[in-house]
């Protein structure tokens, strides 16, 4: 998942290239929060799956960017060996 499909997902204020690591941690405090006020009703444990989907599909942006960055040290490196 890309950092556009995460923010377009859950309707993110901050446009994809200012979403910081720091706003997904306040948005999972925050409705951790809100879970604490809920009790132990039926929302609760939906607002739980869904916080829990949030901080999945973010781990998959971080993935995804790294793997990317990888690939694109790896290709400058082989681009700066070949110049020699």
């Amino acid at each position: 998942m890309t950092r556009v499909e995460f923010c377009k997902k859950y309707d993110e204020l901050f446009p994809a290239e200012m979403l910081k690591t720091n706003d997904v941690l306040m948005r999972v405090a925050s409705n951790l929060s809100d879970c604490q006020e809920m009790g132990g009703n039926m929302s609760l444990n939906e607002k739980l799956n869904n916080v829990k989907k949030y901080i999945f599909d973010f781990m998959s942006v971080i993935r995804y960017e790294e793997r990317i960055k990888k690939y694109e040290n790896q290709e400058m490196e082989e681009f700066l060996n070949h110049l020699g």
